[in-house]
């Protein structure tokens, strides 16, 4: 996220020490554990700052009041707030709720249910949590933006909170703007306690999906999906110490050539052409230059990393795809993405993960693209070679910097219009944020990734550093209601179709359908 600075580094790796000195305990079975109000203090508050004390960063401080606790309602119980979220969480922990029976829960899930518990105790509220289908699905998707339409219509004026894949939503607001809260402004008549300055708001979708001054979704440290969902690359380092030199001969230090800004697809292919071509009589043919999924998970992450450029705001912050879509610009970084899965003998691409991990956590593969999620999986943790993580390579050495997409299908939150009493619903969001943030994210790095993934500092340091070059595009969210471009960039390299014909089918329809949305959101039609 662009709002993270070392500032916020020298926090998170503080949060995570004590994590690291906890390697090798488990986590008891039962009631998932709480976390204590000491944890809750190590980030500044109104409350424990005095004027005394050097002024600290605005981003980090929580200003929701110490005192905040709302009202009973008419029936003399805590108010309730439902929150709807998908059935469906392949791949990612549930982020809204955990049972509180569960069996041997890990430390994400112990944090989220202590986050939960501690939010209703604290403001009184209680939790109804409701779900509808919600897989990566049109018919699921359906069901579920069908399941939004038919709260907000029932007359109900509960705080009605929404968990959703974040481009289940843009076509809601394609269809009616009343159906979601602009974020921003909520109820006039009462407060909103949610600040999108503070660092647990991801300031790179916020910037991507806010249109004409409005926010009708967000993403927080709540929305841990984000993380897991980002795409990166593993080099096995002993491999690469044996198959790869540079021009001087030396083994390259891949970490410092990313930090100096030299990690790009030219260099990229060099190495994979020094790992073989698939000619036999190369001594090192029996090894993969790179492993990777022939699918949406890893495409994207590439395409996104060269930089291709599919709208762009104009001088009013209108998103425009007209002379920006259809460009040689873009044309040129999927050919090259194309020629990488198609044309390349030392690629091993597969429509299944097992199929792609399984060599290169078997040392047969020098590089590796995937979800960072399966970063964190049993069978690499167990790896015996040493690896690092990084970001997916720029196009470019001249590319301004590196893009660390996050393959869309994570969560985002939302308000829904029925809801009347929305300073509950804003205070709700702000603290489970911020919560997750002091409380839920060290432990997603020490559960999912400390323990298998960073076991040094070196990928520690490239973890900070990859999640500071988070990048959400416009037309992952909203590609859905513009013609799916992205969809189509992607079907290119998927099935090797032709790049020129695949931009000249889709850039009338991706720059008109564009403008017509447009002409909605800014009430020109």
């Amino acid at each position: 996220m662009k709002k993270r600075s070392l500032l916020l580094l020298a926090i998170c790796l503080a949060l995570l020490l004590p994590c690291l000195a906890a390697c090798g305990k488990t986590t008891p079975s039962g009631t998932p554990t709480t976390v204590t109000d000491e944890k809750r203090s190590e980030l500044p508050t109104e409350d424990n700052v005095t004027e005394t004390e050097e002024p600290i960063d605005p981003s980090l401080r929580y200003d929701v009041p110490s005192d905040l606790r709302f009202p009973n309602d008419e029936d003399g119980n805590p108010q309730k707030v439902h929150v709807l979220q998908r059935k469906d969480q392949t791949g990612v922990t549930n982020e809204m709720e955990v049972a509180k029976d569960l069996e041997n829960p890990t430390k994400v899930q112990s944090a989220i249910y202590s986050r939960q518990e501690y939010i209703m105790e604290k403001l009184n509220v209680e939790f109804d949590y409701q779900y509808e289908s919600g897989a990566a699905t049109n018919t699921d998707k359906a069901g579920f933006q069908q399941r939004m339409r038919n709260i907000n219509s029932s007359g109900v004026t509960d705080p009605w909170i929404v968990s959703s894949m974040i481009y289940f939503l843009p076509p809601l607001m394609a269809e009616d703007t009343n159906i979601l809260y602009d974020l921003y402004t909520l109820n006039p008549n009462r407060t909103n306690y949610m600040d999108f300055d503070k660092v647990w708001w991801n300031s790179s979708v916020k910037e991507q999906v806010e249109l004409n001054g409005k926010l009708y979704f967000a993403v927080s440290e709540a929305n841990i999906s984000v993380y897991n969902r980002m795409t990166v690359m593993l080099v096995n380092l002993t491999l690469a110490d044996e198959l790869l030199k540079d021009s001087d001969g030396n083994a390259y230090d891949f970490r410092q050539m990313v930090y100096d800004g030299k990690w790009d697809m030219t260099t990229f292919l060099s190495m994979l052409r020094q790992v073989g071509d698939g000619d036999l009589e190369n001594p090192n043919s029996s090894y993969w230059g790179l492993t990777v999924r022939n699918d949406a998970t890893t495409i994207d992450g590439f395409l996104l990393a060269s930089g291709v450029r599919i709208t762009q705001r104009d001088s009013n912050g209108k998103p425009t795809a007209d002379g920006v879509f259809n460009t040689e610009w873009n044309k040129d970084r999927n050919e090259k993405i194309k020629a990488l899965y198609n044309s390349n003998g030392a690629v091993l691409k597969g429509a299944k993960a097992v199929d792609v991990e399984n060599p290169f956590v078997q040392g047969k593969a020098v590089f590796h693209a995937n979800l960072m999620l399966a970063v964190a999986q049993e069978n690499i943790r167990g790896m015996s070679d040493s690896f690092a993580l990084l970001p997916l390579p720029k196009y470019s050495e001249v590319q301004d910097d590196y893009r660390v997409s996050s393959h869309n299908e994570f969560n985002a939150l939302a308000i829904l219009n029925c809801t009347k009493n929305t300073d509950i619903a804003s205070a709700v969001l702000e603290m489970m944020s911020y919560e997750s943030y002091q409380n839920v994210r060290p432990a997603l790095f020490e559960d999912t990734y400390a323990l298998r993934s960073l076991q040094t500092l070196e990928n520690r340091t490239m973890f900070y550093y990859i999640l500071d070059h988070s990048y959400i595009d416009f037309a992952q969210v909203f590609g859905d209601i513009f013609g799916l471009p992205l969809d189509y960039m992607r079907e290119a390299v998927r099935y090797n179709k032709s790049v020129v014909d695949t931009f000249d089918a889709r850039n009338e329809k991706t720059v008109t359908r564009l403008e017509t949305f447009v002409k909605k959101l800014w009430g020109e039609e």
